[in-house]
């Protein structure tokens, strides 16, 4: 519902930070460099690793991790992104402060992009959650892995932390993202390989589209009785 509001906002009155050549740019950054590539194997070697050896540790936390974990649960789901998202857009567009419209952008573009990989990937993988039949194993129809609140969480964090490089605290960002994936654990619906996937995942696409925000953002907004009118930097 908040993402097709911001669409039609989009296709009514297109400022210059949603146009054609930023998502085409987006689509084209989110495609690992070759350089990148001995990094991404290592990091999915990590996790191949992790989901062999992940359930006794994911036990332990779900019984002995931190209450309070619980509390961060809500700031993973799929309407807080884009809640916010289409919030920074219309603020963006009503004060004429093109920064602001193009990090809403960037945030609701990351948590589509995150969710449809994270759904993609559970369907592919099929690994049962904690406390199902063959809870752990890979095939067995279930969506553990990877989670998707880590994998949101990250994204925005991802985003926020390329966004506003310079925020000196701006580790607040990855910190949270860092509870709300454990919370996942500490309740007992996600083993730690799936939300590392997650965090990886979510981290990958936040942190580009957030490099993106950046870049596209350095626009004036006017509105007007015509329509909008737009200044570049």
């Amino acid at each position: 519902m908040i993402a097709g509001s911001l669409l039609a906002l989009v296709l009514l009155a297109p400022p210059a930070f949603v146009g054609r050549e930023r998502f085409l740019e987006d689509a084209t950054s989110l495609l690992p460099r070759k350089s990148e590539l001995p990094k991404i194997m290592f990091f999915a070697a990590g996790v191949a690793v992790a989901t062999q050896v992940d359930r006794h540790p994911s036990r332990w936390f779900g019984r002995h991790g931190p209450a309070q974990l619980s509390h961060l649960e809500p700031l993973g789901r799929y309407q807080v992104p884009n809640v916010l998202g289409l919030g920074l857009f219309s603020w963006g567009l009503v004060t004429g402060n093109g920064r602001w419209g193009s990090l809403g952008v960037s945030l609701v573009e990351a948590n589509l992009v995150t969710s449809f990989s994270v759904s993609a990937l559970q369907q592919a993988t099929g690994r049962a959650r904690p406390g199902e039949p063959w809870a752990g194993s890979f095939g067995r129809g279930g969506s553990s892995f990877p989670s998707a609140h880590a994998a949101r969480a990250f994204a925005v964090a991802g985003v926020a932390w390329a966004f506003f490089p310079e925020f000196k605290q701006r580790w607040v960002f990855p910190l949270l993202a860092s509870g709300v994936a454990l919370s996942r654990v500490k309740e007992r619906k996600h083993f730690f390989a799936d939300v590392i996937m997650g965090a990886g995942l979510g981290w990958w696409v936040g942190h580009r589209l957030g490099a993106s925000a950046l870049r596209h953002g350095r626009w004036e907004v006017s509105v007007t009785a015509a329509g909008l009118r737009l200044r570049g930097p």
